[in-house]
């Protein structure tokens, strides 16, 4: 009996060797996760950042030129000729300065480039809009990476206290073990 119980402790102690190695296992595997999403997340708080700033520098940017380009407007509208630098000196011209070039659109009439302001205020909008968009999809992959986090350490958490319930379990069993062998041993001295 003796010899049967101590061969059961030396499985026991395999089992709980096996045991605390696999919690150890664990332990490495959640403190390298951890590492990991913490680097995960100060590239996203920096990038998120990044971002923020550069939409409020492209909104300051298109207030101050729509602000510009209204206030030297002679119609209040957003014109191309709010973008002309003002010349100290007058232009030469090689025809008359009264006569319009010779650019017209379909209708016959000249417009101009008047449109390449807004052409230019668009693209500062699109770019904007982008950044937001960015913006936006990182926040939604943070929160989904944030939750697949959390939803890990629970699980590791689980199988942990699993580990260690079986771990305790194996040393009470070879504790019990050891009480049935000194009885025995007792027995058999008596």
């Amino acid at each position: 009996k003796v010899d049967k119980l101590e061969a059961e402790n030396r499985q026991i102690d395999k089992d709980v060797l096996k045991t605390q190695n696999t919690m150890a296992e664990l332990a490495a595997e959640i403190a390298e996760e951890e590492q990991l999403r913490g680097a995960a997340n100060a590239a996203y708080v920096e990038a998120k950042n990044q971002d923020l700033a550069a939409i409020s520098v492209l909104n300051q940017t298109i207030a101050t030129l729509e602000a510009f380009f209204k206030n030297n407007s002679a119609s209040d509208q957003l014109t191309q000729a709010s973008l002309v630098q003002v010349r100290h000196h007058e232009p030469q011209f090689d025809i008359s300065e009264d006569q319009a070039p010779d650019k017209a659109s379909r209708g016959g009439q000249y417009q101009g480039a008047g449109k390449q302001t807004d052409v230019i205020l668009g693209l500062l909008n699109v770019i904007m809009e982008d950044l937001q968009t960015q913006v936006f999809k990182a926040d939604t992959f943070e929160n989904r990476s944030a939750t697949d986090h959390s939803d890990y350490l629970d699980t590791s958490n689980e199988t942990n206290t699993s580990l260690a319930t079986m771990r305790t379990n194996l040393l009470s069993d070879e504790a019990d073990n050891l009480g049935f062998i000194q009885g025995h041993e007792a027995i058999n001295t008596s």
